[in-house]
């Protein structure tokens, strides 16, 4: 009989250490805007636009802005999220974010010749040194950032601990 509930017991440790990390692994790629928005950050960094590159973002996270993914599964996979919008700070302009960029134009007309004006992000979704990002974009950026946060789904099981510790912030 004790022998029977030693080999349990090691069977439910050994059903334990795999069970616990990959859940923990699924519940931070699930939850990873979540996550980025609620995070701890400098004012100049927008942790969603590195989560762009990670994962892919359900449209009702951002219901003002229209999301388009792309993915490719296999071996070297990979996700990629891109918001855009039109008339954000003026009628007929374009604004795009992806994962290390923020384009926006005038027009889309505009935005579609290449006439935009770029923000780059650092990989950590930092504002790049020495940039100078106009007030109203800057707005537009934690407006997107507020919506995210709001909408975003909330983990039944909170792991933001190790969502900072893993991306060291």
């Amino acid at each position: 009989m004790k022998t029977k509930v030693q080999i349990g017991i090691a069977l439910l440790c050994i059903a334990l250490s795999m069970v616990i990390p990959s859940y923990s692994a699924y519940n931070i790629v699930r939850y990873n805007y979540y996550y980025a928005t609620h995070m701890k950050h400098p004012q100049n960094q927008y942790p969603f636009v590195d989560a762009l590159a990670r994962t892919n973002m359900p449209a009702h996270y951002l219901p003002n802005y229209h999301v388009q993914n792309f993915s490719k599964e296999g071996l070297h996979g990979f996700h990629n999220a891109t918001v855009t919008k039109e008339n954000v700070l003026q009628p007929g302009d374009y604004l795009e974010i992806a994962s290390n960029q923020l384009s926006y134009a005038y027009s889309k007309e505009e935005f579609n010749d290449y006439k935009r004006k770029y923000i780059d992000f650092d990989p950590d979704g930092t504002l790049s040194q020495g940039q100078k990002v106009p007030p109203r974009l800057r707005r537009v950026l934690n407006a997107v950032q507020a919506e995210l946060k709001s909408h975003s789904d909330r983990p039944p099981i909170n792991l933001q601990w190790v969502y900072n510790w893993y991306f060291k912030l």
